[in-house]
């Protein structure tokens, strides 16, 4: 086989590359150089040719999340297209053997020239050309655990001083209304979104697509629990049994069990979900130990936020988990011991 720096490059040849997601713009950009998309083999727009290409295309990395539609296809077919009208230019396959995703030097030639029998899998990261503004309708999808839009510099609607005094502004008002008791929390937010869709710097598609559905559902379905564990005097029994077990220990062995149920509850449910959850058998435990209220609600709200053992405890957790080429047990190893040291 000949030497790669003795290969002459000739016109029309299809070189494949294995490089970062920030140069696929360099080539973009490069005069005389294409981009092939990966799925369907058609030439990308060129930026170098029409500089109208520009204004109606956009190179966005993101990574599968388990609601999208492309998840079991295909790589080598037209499910990107039909899905998002984008076209996958580059791939980083999630290695589930090791649970994470392959480095450029991971991948071997039978990986780069034969990707007919490949399919997406949450975890792989792609790089797409897509419609302009696909990044900003898609952060917050269900379908992408991540979405990041390759791009040199920021857009000058991002940095509008005016948009951003105005927002300043009304995000003070809201905080001074709320501490001061002047609206209640609910009213002040709705009126706050009001204001930024009302100003133009939040856009009435991002603030519907900021609503996480599943998260909704996660919030309302815990509420029914926890008002079910209250009702049916469950929350009593569970406060009885806990105290119980931890009377030999005093107050602190009780306040230090209702931590650990909290964080324990936390690597499965929402912080909200724990939070509701947990709200009678913290209330009924200082009831039963004749413990300050404020105490146990203290620990409560300490807890919930301890969600950090295991990728799928938070949505930040996900986007870390993939981007960061981190395995499952990274989390359990660093966030075992926040969670001493905080507790």
């Amino acid at each position: 086989a000949e030497e790669a720096g003795d290969v002459e490059l000739q016109l029309y040849d299809v070189v494949h590359v294995s490089t970062t997601a920030s140069s696929i713009l360099g080539i973009w950009h490069a005069p005389g150089l294409g981009i092939i998309a990966k799925d369907v083999g058609e030439l990308t727009e060129s930026n170098s040719v029409s500089g109208a290409a520009a204004a109606r295309r956009e190179f966005v990395e993101v990574i599968l999340d388990g609601l999208t539609p492309l998840i079991g296809s295909r790589l080598l077919s037209d499910s990107c297209i039909r899905a998002y009208g984008a076209k996958v230019v580059g791939l980083r396959p999630y290695n589930r053997q090791f649970g994470k995703n392959l480095a450029a030097r991971d991948l071997t030639p039978s990986m780069v020239f034969q990707g007919e029998d490949w399919t997406y899998q949450v975890g792989d990261a792609l790089i797409l050309e897509a419609p302009k503004g696909f990044a900003d309708q898609h952060k917050n999808s269900v379908h992408f655990a991540s979405v990041r839009e390759l791009s040199k510099g920021k857009r000058k609607a991002d940095s509008d001083p005016t948009k951003m005094l105005v927002s300043g502004l009304i995000l003070f008002g809201m905080i001074a209304c709320v501490a001061t008791n002047t609206v209640e929390l609910l009213e002040a937010c709705m009126t706050a979104v009001f204001l930024f869709v009302l100003t133009g710097c939040l856009s009435l598609n991002s603030a519907v697509q900021a609503i996480k559905i599943r998260t909704v559902l996660t919030i309302v379905g815990a509420l029914g629990i926890g008002g079910a564990v209250s009702s049916t005097h469950v929350a009593a029994v569970l406060a009885t049994g806990l105290c119980n077990l931890m009377a030999p220990f005093g107050v602190p062995g009780v306040l230090t069990a209702l931590y650990v149920a909290t964080v324990a509850l936390g690597v499965v449910f929402h912080a909200t979900a724990v939070v509701v959850l947990m709200f009678p058998v913290c209330v009924s435990s200082a009831h039963e130990m004749e413990i300050e209220l404020h105490q146990t609600l203290a620990i409560l709200m300490i807890g919930a936020g301890c969600q950090m053992l295991t990728p799928v405890s938070y949505q930040t957790n996900l986007m870390a988990f993939s981007a960061g080429n981190y395995q499952f047990t990274d989390f359990a190893k660093l966030g075992s011991g926040v969670i001493v040291a905080i507790g």
